[in-house]
């Protein structure tokens, strides 16, 4: 059976990256809940997962339940509610550190369900895109981190997700 895919505006257009004050605040968001200081500032992230590059090094890996499309430049995984579709993002992490999962969306789907973590210690909840971007800042609580992320709504699109070690 074929599927109409809703037309979005500038569909395949991976959105523009945030500017380093709206990261900087959701990393200290996390970090003052869990009563460690603030930082000033956030590197570079050091892991990138796209559908055209859906692994890093040994142990970064992106695993999609949803339809691969492009368009010249741009890939993109489409993710519909209707059929479960889902992303799982699986990370080395360390113990005890800070991260930010930034993950460039697209869609009219505005809220999006996920998860961090590793059995026993899986930390839950919705968050809101940003002008394109979802932002997930964790305390990783073993070496390595599953991310699993899904629209809750409607259609949407993947373009990317990057993974900063803040400290």
């Amino acid at each position: 059976m074929l599927k109409r895919i809703p037309i979005i505006p500038r569909m395949g257009i991976r959105p523009q990256p945030l500017q380093a004050s709206v990261k900087l605040a959701a990393i200290n968001k996390v970090r003052l809940a869990a009563k460690l200081p603030a930082v000033n500032s956030a590197p570079p992230a050091q892991v990138t997962l796209t559908p055209a590059a859906p692994s890093a090094g040994a142990d970064n890996y992106l695993v999609v339940n949803g339809a691969y499309g492009a368009t010249p430049g741009n890939v993109w995984i489409g993710l519909d509610p209707v059929y479960y579709n889902s992303l799982l993002l699986q990370f080395r992490a360390t113990p005890k550190m800070t991260y930010l999962l930034d993950v460039a969306v697209q869609g009219n789907t505005q809220e999006w369900t996920w998860s961090v973590g590793r059995p026993p210690s899986i930390v839950q909840g919705t968050v809101t895109a940003q002008q394109g971007h979802l932002l997930i800042p964790f305390i990783s609580t073993s070496n390595f981190v599953n991310a699993y992320l899904y629209p809750t709504t409607q259609y949407a699109m993947f373009h990317s997700a990057e993974l900063t070690l803040v400290g």
